[in-house]
């Protein structure tokens, strides 16, 4: 960590700008569980894959930004996941102090994560194939991987980690 990377307040250490390595890390994870989860949608109705894919595009083009990135300490600075430069360009900054009451929207991109999950392991028990077995443990574990970055090169050295409702990191 470069000191001028590291901002520090009177409580905890935090980035101000985080590094590129750990939004691509982060995209890496996530990318992978998105091509599964299209995967496990095409093989269990095709249509379910292109509302999956647009509802992709909704959670990163209005919740996601609307929730959490425009009440944010790192709207316009690259964050974690690298959008919050991306949300600067699409909504305005917003108070702070508002931070942890819109969470609740933000809830609804668990459903993102949590359908393609859910209709993995029902192929898993339609089908009883290896590679259904394959698909599911993989969408998991990009899944599980994802949130050990995000735990660890994240939350870590986030500056809203002290009132983050979604993935507390407080020692």
């Amino acid at each position: 960590m470069l000191p001028e990377e590291q901002k520090t307040n009177e409580e905890f250490r935090f980035y101000h700008d985080y590094p590129l390595s750990t939004a691509l890390l982060r995209w890496f994870f996530l990318g992978v569980a998105f091509g599964l989860g299209i995967y496990v949608l095409l093989k269990f109705e095709p249509m379910l894959a292109y509302i999956y894919v647009f509802y992709g595009a909704i959670c990163l083009t209005l919740i996601l930004p609307l929730s959490r990135c425009v009440y944010c300490y790192y709207h316009g600075r690259r964050c974690d996941s690298g959008f919050g430069k991306v949300a600067a360009y699409l909504f305005p900054k917003k108070d702070e102090s508002q931070y942890n009451s819109k969470y609740v929207y933000f809830t609804l991109t668990y459903l993102f994560w949590l359908v393609p999950g859910l209709l993995g392991f029902i192929q898993v028990l339609r089908k009883k194939s290896l590679l259904a077995l394959l698909v599911f443990l993989g969408f998991l574990l990009a899944l599980f991987l994802e949130r050990v970055v995000l735990k660890y090169l994240g939350c870590k050295n986030c500056h809203q980690r002290q009132i983050c409702p979604g993935i507390p990191f407080k020692r």
